[in-house]
């Protein structure tokens, strides 16, 4: 149960590559309507969210007997064990710090869900993508490998989640200054709270901290300008402009294919499904695509839909591919594709 939708790649990816079967809800009112129409091992609850934090859902949930043993984690970016008491206090049975430790997770998984044979999900355990055998350069002011290790060690997994953390989190500190500035506090420590957690995720500890910073400030004094602000804009201007690098010479590096894929528009038509079912794997299938283009006019075609699927926007997504089918069905035949 999470609002951030890099949040939820760290949790999900990390848990799928472990075998569990998982579901997302965006918040704490989604989450009890899942559980009403289906049984669950365990929740992984975050704390501040919008429609309804994570507090008030498991307060809720634990009002209706039928979830009284359901085992309810915090994961949240609050780490201090007043934090951790605090959840405990609200129903929670146990809290989970971000950015996540898998070993820490697991752990707590082990001791939360019951024990018993489990069929096992398709796939797991098999195969290894390239990009998971690459090393990655030094990015300034970012620890790549605590990154990946986050991510169960999978190079590519963390090259996603730092494209995700440009798309959405590049306007974060001015969204905080214009929620200070509107009088809306609770807005914008919620964005503080979610920069600390996200950049934690990524490995880049000093906006971490940073936002940490702001997010206390904003806490203890809401009509006061956090002092570390403008400091923490800078920081992720920084940070910023190191993926921006690292994305850029990756895509020198690649080769332009001598031609588009044979199985594009199959692929296209594949992904327009997916898209009209709401199905998660549609941002795995566009990512695929994408790699399998680069260097082609297809790779810019697509962008507009990439950043709407990143953003779980998939009826947006698919108003943006619906009209590039067409162009993109002639660029395809012109390479001999049927």
């Amino acid at each position: 149960v999470e609002d951030n939708e890099i949040n939820q790649q760290v949790a999900s990816e990390l848990l799928e590559q472990a075998g569990f079967l998982i579901d997302i809800a965006n918040h704490g009112q989604e989450a009890i309507d899942m559980l009403q129409k289906k049984a669950y091992d365990c929740v992984l609850m975050d704390v501040q969210m919008p429609v309804m934090d994570g507090f008030t859902a498991t307060r809720k949930l634990r009002e209706d007997q039928r979830f009284g043993s359901l085992p309810i984690l915090a994961m949240t970016a609050n780490a201090t064990m007043e934090d951790r008491e605090n959840s405990l206090a609200h129903g929670m049975d146990d809290h989970i710090a971000k950015p996540i430790n898998p070993r820490v997770l697991f752990e707590a998984l082990l001791r939360w869900i019951p024990h018993g044979e489990r069929d096992l999900p398709e796939g797991i355990g098999t195969g290894t993508d390239s990009k998971d055998q690459m090393e990655l350069p030094q990015l300034p002011g970012i620890d790549t490998e605590a990154g990946v290790a986050r991510m169960g060690g999978s190079v590519k997994s963390y090259l996603r989640l730092l494209d995700k953390f440009e798309e959405n989190q590049a306007m974060a500190a001015a969204q905080i200054e214009a929620a200070f500035e509107q009088g809306d506090g609770e807005t914008a420590t919620r964005i503080a709270h979610t920069l600390k957690g996200v950049s934690g995720s990524i490995g880049a500890d000093e906006l971490n901290r940073l936002a940490a910073s702001v997010e206390a400030a904003l806490k203890s004094d809401p009509g006061s300008r956090p002092d570390a602000l403008d400091e923490t804009g800078r920081e992720l201007d920084r940070v910023l402009g190191v993926i921006r690098n690292l994305e850029e010479t990756e895509q020198t590096r690649s080769e332009k294919p001598a031609a588009l894929p044979q199985d594009l528009v199959p692929r296209l038509v594949a992904l327009q499904e997916k898209l009209e079912d709401y199905d998660s794997e549609a941002e795995d299938l566009l990512l695929t695509i994408l790699d399998d283009v680069k260097g082609t006019e297809v790779q810019a075609m697509l962008q507009g839909v990439k950043r709407e699927i990143t953003q779980y926007n998939m009826e947006a997504a698919l108003e943006e591919l619906a009209p590039l089918m067409d162009e993109i069905s002639k660029l395809a035949g012109s390479d001999d594709v049927d």
